[in-house]
């Protein structure tokens, strides 16, 4: 695994663990989210632009881990890849309502503020809040690859799909602790994965040149 690579793969959890500590949590209460984004709004408009990027970064970082086992599990790695790209998609998509919030307090008319809240967060309509779901499973699909493969060690990858598709299916919020705790657990199963990648690679290479002596 690159250098780069594992910069990204670390990066994007921590990205991401930044936002959601900036973030107000999303309610489907809308005079409460309003009244709590009109409080800070641009503390809002930087934790949703985080969250957006942390998205992106994560692709990368979906990239890295699908680019492990592509060689010995193409199948699953292509598969939890797309996976994760519609759901980090599907993330981004959320964190543009947020930036929509910000806007519309900055109008300085409460109500209106609501009602556009009430457009922009319609969970009957809002697909993305359904599609982070897929993310969740392409995260638990990277996960059982890299297991299988023992292309990492194996507690990295469980921990790495614990921590993926918690990271995505809390995504609309609203508990900001289980959002944090959520991103915590990415963090450390991403950094544990970052570290364990080429020493396991190593062994398995070796332990392969043994066997073929």
């Amino acid at each position: 695994m690159s250098l780069a690579t594992k910069v990204g793969l670390v990066a994007a959890p921590v990205v991401l663990l930044v936002a959601r500590f900036l973030l107000v949590p999303y309610w489907d209460e809308a005079d409460t989210y309003i009244d709590q984004v009109s409080e800070d709004p641009a503390r809002s408009d930087l934790g949703a632009s985080l969250a957006i990027v942390g998205a992106f970064l994560l692709i990368l970082a979906s990239r890295g881990l699908a680019d492990l086992v592509a060689d010995v599990r193409p199948r699953p790695a292509m598969l939890g890849h797309g996976l994760v790209v519609a759901g980090c998609v599907a993330m981004a998509c959320i964190s543009m309502a947020a930036l929509v919030a910000g806007q519309a307090v900055r109008l300085g008319d409460e109500s209106a503020a609501i009602a556009i809240w009430e457009q922009a967060w319609n969970t009957e309509k809002l697909w993305p809040i359904t599609a982070v779901h897929l993310g969740a499973l392409g995260f638990i699909v990277l996960s059982v690859a890299l297991f299988r493969a023992r292309a990492v060690h194996r507690g990295a990858a469980i921990l790495l799909g614990v921590g993926g598709a918690t990271l995505m299916t809390t995504a609309a919020g609203p508990i900001r602790p289980l959002l944090l705790i959520a991103a915590s657990l990415a963090v450390a199963g991403f950094s544990w994965v970052a570290m364990s990648a080429d020493r396991t690679t190593t062994v398995a290479d070796g332990s392969r040149s043994e066997s073929l002596a």
